[in-house]
């Protein structure tokens, strides 16, 4: 009976092997595969879009608030916030969710949408580079499963912002390289300028990196490179052998691809200029925002952490290597060394296609080290090889993983020695149940940063009032206003972005005045700060008049307006903001009260008025 069982096994084995090894990809069902697990992984996350009332992305909530305007031009009128970070938006990013307001479909719904056709998008790429660098049908299911598990663990994809754009573009730039097909290439790469500038950089870099390298080849390669004379120079027989017919091809590829990307790239240059210029490192290095406590908290940090690990500066990713059998992409230049490789079939059938993973890898670098130099100009300099050495990680091991898989199936089905047999179904069991499994072994998957409101009732009242409607506040509960109530707010720390100066210092300068108005105890200043920002409202935490609330929260970076607040709270003395919570309330929850104004000013006149009658 076990005979039996085991002839079946070793027929179902052969039958699996033989579809996705050998056919190539000429067998849809592995594409099909993949997209259904990219499905499975984006419809997951729809369901946590969708479980309740008043979610959005935490990253949503800076850039995609704003684009309420495309539904209703009147929204956040003389808004500093909303001004800016539509300055800074990519033209073809807001011409995204511009187009899908225009066929009724509201921003923050698209937002929730977007996701999950971009996974799908990705995965379809993903499967076709892999099967360029290795054909086997099982090698593109491997890598585009590993590549959506690792993107559902992180909050890239789901955000649907531009970085999430730059995951299927970066896969189309390198189909279209492999395959030298002009309109995927030179299409992938306008959009990638229109939609994640800082991302083309790096697509530009790879072209400019494959080029070099084909014309170094060019010149190792020819039988004139040695100088056989003085008179003899090498330089001209090669540069007419890089041009010859064969390659004349490839040159107009990437020459008309740089073209491309710095025509596309040409918007970036308007994005932010009415809030520039830059912060340069110098004056960072003396800002608080940038150090240690700091919500940017960039220059207080070892040298190791800085260059290597740190969020903004780091070279390596965060979670490069989750899911964890991503580290098998690390092993695959040992399994492609050749005193190795011979000795594992597949290895040998890997393309020479496959150097456009390091390749892309030393652009990356290259971008990563000019941010470095020309801090906060090209933004933080993470984001030249964040998603590219995710892309590549997750290729590397899927091909890896496929040739050790190979490996071990054909012990399991030529070997006559039943340990090495067992050995065989031992590895593959374990790297198959790993690679099916890990979302299993994960807490939460999809890990997608999505924020649920916690004070609806507070959304329900401002958003009946009207659409000038402003909101003052320190409070974290206030950072959701704009997106789930569609009113402006004063301040807020999900806003406190200090890269451009001219929106940080007028930012600052607000959230300083408003912290000196919330702990005053002069009714003229609170008075005065009613009268410069026209707010109808004040959103106001109750803990906000203990001492922690002020020593242990963002606002510690600005000891300018919180060293006085504190001196106040410590005094003992009554303050008027506090003093008006229960006779000003316009709605109240647990942890929060919303003064009225109105109300506010009355009770100020009434406190001077009193103040003028004592002798």
């Amino acid at each position: 009976m076990s005979l039996f069982f085991l002839s079946i096994a070793d027929r179902w084995i052969d039958r699996w092997y033989q579809a996705w090894m050998q056919y190539q990809s000429r067998s849809p069902w592995a594409l099909i595969l993949s997209l259904a697990f990219s499905a499975l992984y984006g419809g997951l996350a729809l369901h946590q879009g969708f479980g309740g009332e008043f979610i959005v992305q935490d990253d949503a909530r800076q850039h995609v608030f704003w684009m309420q305007r495309f539904v209703d031009p009147q929204r956040f009128p003389n808004d500093l916030i909303a001004d800016y970070f539509q300055s800074i938006a990519p033209v073809g990013y807001a011409a995204i969710y511009r187009f899908g307001a225009a066929v009724g479909i509201d921003p923050s719904l698209l937002n929730k949408l977007l996701p999950f056709g971009l996974g799908l998008l990705t995965t379809y790429f993903a499967y076709r580079v892999t099967l360029r660098l290795l054909p086997v049908p099982l090698a593109g299911f491997t890598a585009t499963l590993l590549l959506n598990q690792s993107l559902w663990l992180k909050d890239d994809l789901v955000s649907g912002t531009s970085r999430a754009f730059a995951f299927p573009l970066f896969l189309m730039v390198l189909d279209g390289l492999l395959i030298r097909s002009p309109k995927l290439l030179w299409g992938a790469l306008a959009l990638q300028g229109l939609i994640c500038p800082s991302y083309a950089l790096v697509s530009a870099g790879l072209l400019v990196v494959r080029a070099l390298s084909q014309a170094a080849k060019s010149w190792l390669n020819h039988p004139k490179r040695a100088l056989n004379s003085a008179t003899t120079s090498p330089i001209l027989p090669v540069i007419q052998r890089c041009f010859q017919q064969e390659s004349k091809g490839d040159w107009i590829l990437y020459g008309c691809g740089l073209l491309v990307t710095f025509m596309a790239l040409l918007p970036v240059l308007l994005l932010g200029k009415d809030f520039g210029p830059t912060v340069s490192s110098d004056l960072a290095k003396t800002m608080p925002e940038f150090l240690e406590g700091g919500r940017t908290n960039i220059f207080d940090r070892d040298w190791l952490d800085y260059w290597l690990f740190a969020r903004g500066t780091n070279l390596i990713p965060r979670s490069l290597l989750t899911p964890v059998t991503l580290i098998l992409g690390l092993s695959l230049p040992v399994l492609l060394w050749k005193p190795i490789g011979q000795h594992l079939a597949l290895s040998q059938r890997v393309t020479a296609r496959v150097w456009i993973l390091p390749q892309l890898i030393l652009a990356s670098v290259g971008w990563f080290l000019l941010a470095h130099l020309t801090l906060f100009k090209l933004h933080l300099p993470s984001r030249y090889t964040g998603h590219s050495f995710r892309i590549v990680i997750a290729i590397a091991a899927g091909i890896g993983m496929t040739i050790v898989l190979a490996k071990s199936l054909e012990w399991w089905r030529q070997s006559r020695s039943p340990w090495r047999s067992l050995s065989g179904a031992i590895v593959t069991l374990v790297l198959g149940g790993l690679l099916i499994g890990y979302p299993l072994l994960v807490p939460e998957f999809p890990a997608n940063s999505y924020q649920q409101g916690k004070a609806p009732q507070l959304y329900q009242f401002l958003q009946r009032q009207p659409i000038t409607t402003r909101v003052a506040s320190l409070s974290e509960t206030g950072d959701d206003l704009p997106t789930f109530a569609g009113r402006s707010i004063l301040t807020g720390k999900e806003y406190a972005v200090p890269y451009h100066v001219g929106y940080y210092q007028a930012f600052r300068d607000r959230l300083l005045q408003t912290i000196a108005a919330q702990y005053s105890l002069d009714p003229v200043k609170v008075q005065q700060f009613l009268d410069t920002y026209r707010v109808q409202f004040w959103l106001i935490d109750r803990a906000a008049f203990q001492v922690p609330y002020l020593e242990d929260s963002w606002l510690k970076q600005y000891p300018e307006a919180t060293q006085p607040a504190l001196e106040h709270l410590r005094s003992g003395q009554p303050l008027l903001i506090q003093a008006a919570l229960d006779r000003c309330g316009a709605l109240q929850g647990d942890t929060w009260v919303l003064l009225e104004t109105t109300c506010l000013r009355s009770t100020l006149d009434s406190v001077r008025t009193a103040s003028n009658q004592r002798p």
